[in-house]
């Protein structure tokens, strides 16, 4: 029998699962999420190979970047590596089950918040998130029968116009029980949210979860630290050029994925930015710049000014010592100038001891007026 050629049309179009959408992305690193999504592009490119590098390019990120990236999708069970010693040699895709979600979606859930695309803000941290443990409607309504959880739901519910949906309240147990918040921190922190137009749970569990790395226990300490995020990210725009406060989707994700990662320490960021913007001179150019600038720190385990002002010094170090040979180069250069200056003395001089040997010449004493009366004389004669 005689083989066919199927012929295959590479697709323009590639396509994302929405259990992907709604249960993976939200808690991945932004950057996480890119490398994923290329993948998926590759592979739909029929696409059998590609260098890390070349990808780390392309997304602008660092090498380590892509590969923390891999390493992570492994971990949530989406790709499966394999190696040869330390090196990555094959990536395989891994199709997301249904039966592999934690929590399933609760019918009586509003669709408003699968719907909307959420913000980011200046109170959220981009990175993965505590797992979140599976809550049954039995524990949600024993949870319910808590005294100051129910003054809290009551609360809640008021400000929120609208009685809470399920996985609204997994989101509230999760920070009750969980990370340990109190009910008045937790009626502060959705009051916050409301105020900004944020609806919805995965943000409100995205606020929690960096509040709780920043440490916040109290009310106050939340007002504190909500006003001084918003001045560190106010002062990292102006680092980049931008004489206001994050606006800009992309500003916002730079204050998000850095602030947090240096301890909340707008020095070190600030200190990127400058450096960013003075070899740049142009925001989103200075952006991507302290991006990688910032990578390199963060892999470094740079985490103050002094930190960085050794590195700058290791770094003169280095150049420094890569330059010698340079060095030699440019004495041998000088030595040789040295010798043809010395030349060009040598020449100098003959010309000026020849010069005063002329003027040394024994010239004739010549008395021309004396000559001048003998011939006048001779002429009378005649």
């Amino acid at each position: 029998m005689d083989i066919i050629n199927l012929e295959s049309v590479s697709n323009p179009y590639t396509f994302v699962s929405n259990i992907f959408i709604n249960d993976y992305m939200p808690e991945a690193n932004g950057e996480f999420v890119k490398v994923y999504l290329f993948l998926l592009k590759l592979y739909n490119e029929s696409n059998t190979g590609f260098n890390i590098d070349e990808l780390a390019d392309k997304l602008l990120q660092t090498r380590s970047g892509i590969i923390r990236a891999l390493k992570y999708w492994e971990s949530k069970k989406l790709l499966s590596l394999k190696k040869d010693g330390d090196s990555i040699t094959n990536i395989r895709i891994i199709p997301i089950a249904c039966d592999s979600i934690p929590i399933a979606p609760d019918s009586s859930d509003d669709s408003d918040d699968s719907l909307k695309s959420e913000e980011t803000d200046t109170d959220i941290k981009l990175t993965a998130k505590p797992k979140k443990k599976a809550v049954s409607p039995k524990e949600l309504e024993t949870f319910k029968e808590y005294p100051d959880v129910g003054e809290m739901i009551f609360a809640i519910e008021k400000m929120y116009k609208l009685p809470l949906s399920n996985n609204h309240l997994r989101t509230i147990y999760f920070m009750y029980d969980e990370l340990g918040f109190s009910a008045d921190l937790i009626t502060y922190l959705i009051e916050y949210c409301l105020d900004k137009g944020k609806t919805s749970h995965s943000y409100w569990e995205k606020v929690a979860i960096n509040w709780n790395e920043a440490d916040i226990r109290t009310t106050e300490a939340a007002k504190n630290f909500s006003k001084t995020s918003k001045m560190s990210g106010e002062l990292i725009m102006n680092a980049l050029g931008i004489k206001h406060a994050p606006d800009a989707e992309n500003e916002k994700e730079f204050v998000n994925k850095w602030l947090p990662k240096f301890g909340y320490n707008e020095s070190v960021v600030i200190e990127a930015c400058k450096r960013g913007y003075n070899n740049t001179h142009n925001s989103n150019g200075a952006m991507r710049y302290a991006s990688k600038i910032l990578d390199d720190w963060s892999e470094k385990n740079i985490k103050t000014l002094s930190d960085i002002e050794k590195e700058d010094m290791e770094f003169q170090k280095k150049k420094a010592t890569e330059n010698n040979p340079r060095r030699v180069n440019v004495n041998i250069t000088k030595s040789s100038d040295t010798i043809d200056k010395n030349a060009a003395t040598d020449s100098i001089n003959k010309s000026r001891n020849s010069k005063i040997s002329f003027l040394n010449f024994d010239q004739r004493n010549t008395d021309y007026t004396y000559i001048e009366q003998k011939m006048l004389e001779k002429r009378r004669n005649k």
